[in-house]
């Protein structure tokens, strides 16, 4: 084979290495804007499988249920710290002079 084959060669093979690099840098963020609900669903998958083969295995309870419970039990807290804090914000931000605003004596 020629020197200038070879060379040709080697800098196509660098050029398309770092072109793919690039793509794969560039869009990988992009891409996980949409396959986000996909890897956290899968993440929740992986974290609730032992959980829930040991209910199903000691508890008798079924697969679909207990996956169930989990999900209504690791969402329950995030969700109810939202609603505190959303309450907690809309009082703290109600104050007297939005009272005196609307005329009305406390």
């Amino acid at each position: 084979m020629k020197k200038w084959k070879i060379l040709f060669n080697i800098i196509m093979e660098t050029v398309i290495f770092f072109g793919i690099a690039v793509l794969l840098i560039i869009g990988i963020p992009k891409l996980m804007g949409f396959f986000w609900p996909f890897v956290a669903s899968w993440i929740l998958a992986l974290l609730a499988t032992p959980l829930c083969n040991f209910l199903e295995k000691h508890i008798k309870l079924n697969k679909k249920w207990s996956s169930a419970g989990i999900i209504v039990l690791v969402a329950y807290r995030p969700l109810s710290c939202y609603i505190k804090n959303a309450i907690s914000n809309f009082f703290r931000n109600f104050s007297l002079k939005s009272l005196a605003c609307l005329k009305i004596k406390p």
